[in-house]
């Protein structure tokens, strides 16, 4: 799909078949030249396994940002698999609960935080900076409203 789509042409010159002839089951296949260099180079780049090892040099994400990444998603999906499932076990539903939890739940926030965190690995030092000071700030204030809160509450 995405060949037919061309989402994939990156204009490399064809190496592997040149004359765009691919051998697949007995048969070949005829595809513009270059079209495998480029979905190779495209999913080497893309794919969030691929990419830890394979991506390009002046990717705009480097190797060690794509295992970063890869490896805070995978983690925050444990968590997020482990405490439902232990919710659900507790609550005394059954496996198909936490199965539907992760399908519906986990697999969308993990992938909505990964690609939060490449927007944030690639925006500018500017933009970085003040994001950061704007949520040190916000916690901060969060901070200081719940102290205050909890020592007027508090009865001596």
């Amino acid at each position: 799909m995405y060949i037919d789509q061309r989402r994939t042409y990156l204009g490399c010159e064809p190496l592997l078949y040149p004359e765009g002839k691919i051998p697949v089951c007995g048969k070949e296949i005829a595809v513009e030249p270059s079209v495998l260099e480029d979905y190779l180079l495209f999913l080497c780049n893309n794919h969030s396994v691929l990419n830890c090892i394979y991506a390009c040099d002046g990717a705009p994400v480097d190797r060690v940002g794509n295992r970063l990444i890869y490896i805070t998603q995978q983690s925050i999906a444990f968590f997020m698999s482990t405490i439902s499932g232990c919710v659900f076990s507790y609550l005394s539903m059954p496996q198909q609960a936490n199965i539907v939890f992760d399908i519906v739940v986990t697999t969308p926030a993990t992938i909505a935080i990964a690609k939060l965190m490449k927007v944030l690995y690639t925006c500018p030092l500017e933009v970085t900076h003040s994001l950061t000071c704007l949520l040190t700030h916000s916690l901060t204030l969060t901070y200081s409203l719940f102290l205050t809160h909890s020592l007027t509450t508090v009865k001596y």
